[in-house]
């Protein structure tokens, strides 16, 4: 995404908490005059300066993230966007099942992960989370945000409804 945005900004910045993530980024870097990317290991995006970017982006991440980080990280989302400037990330609003949900909050990650991998066939097992909309909506306004849409979207794990957000910094009046 940050290499497409890199076409239409005059400067773009990635961040991922994965250095691995970051090494792969830097290497398919085709703007590197406009384009550079942040290994940030911090519960915050402190990394990046107030009001200071005119979009922040966030899809397929939140969903990977407790709950309370990722509410921080919206809070920061917030505070990173100058006034006027838009706010767009993605996540679930659901489980899809909301006893297996409730069933993997009690019992160890070890055996969750292992009934994960039983259930899909899948080797990787990546916890996922969600936060009802409502929950969403009031956390943007909170944070000095106000919600211009919502959209259902698939970008959730499969089963799971998931919605994308599109958000403003109100400039002042």
């Amino acid at each position: 995404m940050s290499q497409a945005l890199s076409l239409h900004f005059e400067r773009v910045i990635g961040v991922d908490i994965a250095e691995s993530m970051i090494r792969n980024a830097v290497e398919l870097n085709r703007f590197p005059d406009r384009c550079e990317y942040i290994h940030n290991v911090a519960a915050d995006l402190s990394v990046l300066p107030d009001r200071s970017a005119d979009l922040i982006y966030s899809s397929i991440t939140l969903q990977h993230v407790v709950p309370a980080l990722a509410r921080r990280y919206i809070r920061e989302f917030f505070r990173v966007v100058r006034p006027g400037g838009l706010v767009i990330f993605q996540l679930p609003c659901r489980p899809r099942s909301v006893l297996w949900h409730a069933l993997k909050s009690v019992a160890p990650v070890g055996v969750a992960n292992m009934i994960w991998r039983l259930r899909t066939g899948s080797p990787e097992a990546m916890e996922t989370y969600s936060m009802a909309e409502k929950k969403v909506v009031d956390l943007v306004e909170e944070s000095g945000g106000a919600i211009l849409s919502v959209e259902e979207n698939q970008n959730g794990p499969p089963g799971w409804q998931s919605r994308k957000y599109f958000c403003i910094r109100p400039s002042p009046v």
